[in-house]
């Protein structure tokens, strides 16, 4: 990675809270597709965790939605974030890139 800045997730959960890298790219990224830090850190905390080949994929979905409004959390307001990816190195949590897309699939082999 050519530059990598660190984004420290303060609203997450004290016990698991966690400093991630971020590439350039990764905050270009959010800056062109409206993703903000906060939205980032719901993903991160609430989302989906799927294992895929050099990433982790993190994503916030249809049923994360639903589930934290059936546990009657204040979900409504994470709307926003609902269908949110965010792409993370495995090796050094480095958040790679984000994106929005209803489904779990990877843009690109990492």
């Amino acid at each position: 990675r050519i530059s990598c800045d660190q984004i420290h997730f303060t609203n997450i959960d004290p016990l698991e809270e966690r400093t991630y890298g971020l590439t350039t790219h990764a905050k270009l990224r959010m800056s062109q597709r409206g993703i903000s830090k906060d939205a980032m850190a719901v993903v991160l905390q609430y989302g989906r965790r799927v294992h895929g080949q050099n990433c982790i994929v993190y994503f916030f979905g249809k049923k994360e939605f639903k589930r934290h409004l059936h546990s009657k959390q204040n979900a409504g307001k994470w709307a926003d974030f609902r269908d949110i990816h965010v792409i993370v190195s495995p090796n050094d949590s480095t958040i790679i890139t984000t994106y929005k897309n209803q489904k779990i699939t990877m843009k690109a082999d990492f």
